[in-house]
């Protein structure tokens, strides 16, 4: 008990000193004990701090939390598919570049899950810190790899850190990066960092509020609201027999003989009175979906998430709203496929200097590349294709132009694949070369 009490002691002790150096709010001192905002009346949000917004979003993303954990899950991994769904698009003319670049992100699985949790952090937290690193091998004969590395924060069972900058406004402009220990000293970390910013405004480096943190409180009382259904069809959605009697000594009678009888429903029974079924009004009910629908419209306007992927149908009844879906869509994404198609091109960048010097590539650093994320409707892919096609005959584009604008390909393994084709003789089969004359086989990764 007493080394409770300490533990308690010094969790307070450390709160009131955060709170001294304006990191949390008042819900957290709430909280502290219990893990939950005090007031479940859902009038006030208690999230009125980055950290408290990112440590529940967190907490509900894992299905930890009282309130918004299914929500709030379906919000993040929803929008990181928007945002990632399609994948990281490298161009270059560069052919031994191109294949670095391929290597680089199969080896650190940047095709695939990682590059979507980079993304699912950043959603959660609203920025992402990253460095390239060389990994030396111990087998022999191997010259090791280049590995990007991304530093989870305290939020996700990381370090403390805080980004400083020479120039507020310009966030590839890293004047230093600490990490904050329990002592509360900064301790400079080493290394080149880049630094991935994608919530917040400009004036706040290290507070970058969420799309989703921004609309917790919605998300609470939306779980609050369906808490409020269940009690009522809980208590009162049932349906009662309801016996008319028309005097009060055949009412006595009848309902002594449905308790002597143990009478239940579907069982035949005879008596002076006529039967129905009464059900409960369904005017609150209809307070309680009004508001549901409210509070889903609020968190759609935010996260950019149609309204009827969270089942309200009937809300995108509007036609002009349905035939610009994917604008909205591609509106509400935008931002932040932009921030990462950039993050991605100077570590990429960075990645060439740790592989010029470590002797895995030769010459210079190559900036003639270009990285995208694309976005597409499927429904709107066969109008897309088209209008790059008359583009491409006409000049306007050129063939990396067209191949960086399609979901689902790889331009580096497409060319590959091509040029094996038009070499003759070559087939393509399963991501593999096969030469029909001699019936060799080649890897495209190879």
């Amino acid at each position: 008990m007493f080394e409770s009490k300490k533990k308690i002691a010094l969790m307070v002790k450390k709160e009131i000193q955060a709170m001294a150096e304006g990191e949390q709010s008042e819900a957290e001192m709430e909280s502290l004990l219990s893990s939950n905002p005090s007031s479940d009346s859902g009038l006030v949000s208690p999230y009125r701090s980055y950290s408290t917004q990112v440590k529940a979003t967190y907490t509900k993303y894992n299905g930890t939390a009282e309130l918004g954990n299914w929500l709030t899950r379906t919000c993040v991994d929803t929008r990181t598919a928007f945002i990632s769904g399609e994948g990281l698009s490298i161009v270059t003319d560069d052919e031994k570049l191109g294949k670095f670049f391929d290597e680089l992100m199969v080896s650190n699985r940047l095709k695939g899950s990682r590059f979507h949790n980079m993304v699912k952090a950043g959603e959660m937290e609203g920025r992402q810190l990253l460095t390239v690193k060389f990994m030396s091998s111990e087998k022999e004969g191997k010259k090791g790899k280049v590995k990007i590395v991304s530093q989870n924060s305290q939020y996700s069972g990381g370090i403390n850190y805080k980004v400083y900058l020479h120039d507020s406004n310009d966030v590839t402009d890293i004047k230093e990066v600490t990490e904050k220990k329990d002592n509360g000293k900064e301790i400079a970390l080493k290394g080149e960092y880049i630094y991935v910013k994608l919530g917040g405004d400009p004036s706040k480096v290290n507070e970058t509020t969420t799309r989703i943190g921004s609309v917790l409180h919605e998300i609470d009382n939306y779980s609050r609201a369906l808490n409020v259904m269940r009690k009522n069809n809980h208590l009162f959605a049932r349906v009662t027999p309801y016996f008319k009697t028309k005097t009060q000594k055949d009412a006595s009678t009848l309902l002594a003989s449905i308790v002597k009888l143990g009478w239940r429903i579907g069982t035949a029974f005879a008596g002076p009175a006529d039967l129905n079924m009464v059900v409960p009004e369904v005017g609150a009910m209809a307070n309680i979906q009004a508001e549901l629908l409210s509070l889903t419209k609020a968190v759609t306007s935010v996260t950019g998430i149609p309204v009827h992927w969270f089942g309200y149908v009937d809300a995108m009844s509007n036609r002009a709203v349905a035939d610009n879906l994917f604008e909205a869509i591609n509106n509400a994404t935008i931002q932040e496929r932009s921030i990462w198609a950039e993050t991605f091109y100077d570590l990429l960048l960075k990645s060439q200097e740790v592989a010029i010097d470590n002797g895995l590539l030769q010459g210079e650093v190559n900036r003639d590349f270009e990285v995208k994320i694309p976005l597409i409707s499927f429904a709107k892919s066969v109008e897309l294709v088209k209008n790059l096609s008359v583009a491409f005959h006409d000049g306007a584009i050129s063939m990396g132009d067209y191949q960086n604008s399609l979901p689902g390909i790889d331009p580096y393994k497409t060319n590959v694949a091509i040029t094996a084709e038009r070499a003759g003789g070559i087939v393509i089969r399963n991501n593999d070369l096969v030469n029909k004359e001699v019936g060799s086989t080649r890897s495209i990764n190879k």
